[in-house]
């Protein structure tokens, strides 16, 4: 673990992000001080809170990347801390700590929306293993949000060029009929960004989470064009080896764009 990685019993290492910033909550002073030599030795940043007051005057205080509390507290339990930290600070992830045999607290805290829960006492690799984990997942959404911003981006009808009368009112007509399962025919001279429109159309749709696949129809060969677009059975022609969905089968639930039909 001098690396920087955690062995996962599934078979594959986990690795930690580097200084990962973790708020310990815990009234029992020997647990948070054993807390935190194992997290800080094994490169976290690491801040105790003796209870949920102290966390929650961290927390508006600093960014953190994960809360790891123990549930039975004098005053506020860890439950009622976990539903504040998901309402306040939604992208911070939340590891409980329970008792040995206190599962209807585990499953509480996995209902209220937890990254994961340990049972005390708890083992040193099962502490990293776990944190190592929902620190991995927290990371794996950031990168996903990130992701579609780019998307949003890319895509979005702001994004397009052209502000004529013409240009705006196309822009409506696409945002309209975004909402519809309507099939669209776009048509126009080639480079004028009919591929451009159909991918902010699909973005702006119910689809948006599904499949875009473009197609050029123009560099398919007519004989093997109901084949592309329908999929075949094996043995259905000459040299059909084996069965294949066809192109309509591949988008389904997304968006099916055919560039240059009518060539």
């Amino acid at each position: 673990m001098a690396d920087g990685t955690v062995d996962d019993p599934r078979g594959s290492a986990l690795s930690l992000p580097p200084r990962a910033r973790v708020l310990v909550v815990d009234d029992d002073r020997a647990v948070r001080s054993m807390l935190s030599v194992n997290l800080t030795k094994s490169g976290m940043e690491v801040e105790l809170a003796a209870d949920p007051t102290q966390a929650m005057t961290a927390l508006r205080g600093s960014a953190f990347d994960l809360v790891l509390t123990d549930v039975k507290m004098p005053g506020s339990t860890g439950l009622e801390l976990l539903a504040k930290v998901r309402e306040s600070w939604p992208d911070t992830a939340v590891v409980v700590m329970t008792g040995y045999g206190s599962v209807p607290d585990a499953v509480a805290a996995m209902k209220g929306g937890a990254a994961d829960y340990l049972i005390k006492p708890v083992g040193k690799d099962e502490l990293m293993l776990v944190l190592s984990r929902a620190l991995e997942t927290r990371a794996l959404r950031a990168r996903v949000h990130e992701l579609q911003r780019e998307i949003d981006e890319k895509f979005g009808f702001h994004n397009l060029i052209g502000t004529s009368p013409v240009m705006v009112k196309l822009y409506e007509e696409l945002a309209a009929v975004a909402e519809t399962n309507a099939t669209v025919l776009l048509h126009g001279p080639t480079g004028t960004g009919k591929e451009l429109l159909a991918h902010a159309l699909h973005h702006r749709s119910r689809r948006a989470g599904s499949t875009f696949l473009a197609v050029n129809c123009a560099a398919i060969p007519e004989s093997l064009l109901e084949s592309e677009l329908f999929g075949h059975e094996k043995g259905a022609f000459t040299g059909a080896q084996e069965k294949r969905a066809g192109l309509f089968e591949a988008a389904s639930g997304g968006t099916l764009f055919l560039d240059e039909l009518g060539e």
